[in-house]
């Protein structure tokens, strides 16, 4: 199995180096307020992919017996937590940000205090394993659900995510979109479910408190290549093809873009000969086909 795992983290350092060097170049070049969260997160799978393959490593190879410093594992299994916290929090964030429509602010706050909060739990029982003599069953039992819960939230702001990416994408074909969530759904849930029950094996078989993922290197992988081909969307992306795809009319797009550029309603009438009121029933198609409820919301679709 070994050999499994070395191929399948050899495959998230490539990836997740490659795609960290992209997103900082793109980010470097043109900053923006989602490429600053695209960043953030591609930086967060970095420091997982470090930390989780140096654990997987050091047991799969059985380095844990050449003496390293309690410290340095100590040290890695708290930036394998950071690293998963953090990408639950910045995918609820991008979420946030891909949405045409603002999410209810609460529950994206609500969201970073628990998983801040579970983390704060699980830092304390790594770094309180090694000082107690001999840990009651009870805190084994608690450890091994904060690490699940760190998870089950990281699963839940990935079809967050996704969510918001199939939402763009099929603005004009509901069905499409539920299928496409349905489909999002089942992928995080069956990597993680999958996950979980081989690290469950492995804890009961090894008893290491951290257990041996095997798809998860993978899903890191999937994570920076969502990142990547989402910066070459935002490069390649037009406000024409981001109205077509939404279903408006040859004269709705010519309002949406007057729109998009500040113009007025009276502007816009005067621009294309029209009356005030037939602006005012453009707009209201424009916002309802796009999702949308003002001109800076539009503005993001269009550039999306």
């Amino acid at each position: 199995m070994h050999r499994l795992h070395l191929l399948f983290w050899f495959i998230a350092y490539s990836a997740g180096i490659a795609s960290t060097a992209a997103v900082l170049f793109s980010y470097f070049r043109t900053p923006d307020r989602e490429g600053k969260t695209l960043t953030r997160l591609q930086l967060s799978v970095l420091l997982f992919v470090f930390s989780a393959s140096f654990i997987s490593f050091s047991y799969e190879l059985q380095l844990t017996h050449l003496g390293y410093p309690s410290s340095l594992y100590i040290l890695a299994h708290l930036s394998f937590f950071l690293g998963v916290a953090c990408m639950s929090i910045f995918l609820t964030e991008l979420s946030k940000e891909l949405r045409t429509s603002k999410e209810h602010p609460k529950t994206t706050k609500y969201h970073t205090i628990l998983v801040g909060a579970v983390f704060l739990l699980q830092s304390i029982g790594t770094l309180s394993g090694g000082h107690l003599p001999q840990d009651p069953p009870v805190l084994h039992v608690l450890y091994g659900a904060l690490q699940l819960l760190l998870f089950v939230l990281l699963a839940e702001s990935s079809i967050r995510a996704g969510s918001a990416l199939t939402a763009r994408r099929f603005v004009s074909a509901p069905g499409k979109k539920v299928w496409a969530n349905i489909l999002i759904s089942l992928f995080v849930l069956s990597v993680f479910a999958v996950d979980i029950l081989i690290g469950t094996y492995y804890k009961l078989k090894s008893g290491e408190e951290l257990s041996i993922f095997l798809l998860l290197p993978l899903y890191s992988c999937f994570i920076s290549l969502g990142v990547v081909w989402r910066l070459l969307q935002k490069r390649n992306s037009s406000p024409d093809k981001a109205f077509q795809r939404a279903g408006l009319s040859p004269r709705e797009q010519e309002v949406a873009r007057l729109l998009i550029t500040g113009a007025g309603y009276q502007q816009i009438a005067d621009t294309l000969y029209i009356s005030l009121t037939t602006v005012q029933s453009h707009v209201k198609n424009i916002y309802r086909k796009t999702s949308t409820s003002n001109k800076t919301e539009l503005s993001n679709f269009a550039h999306s």
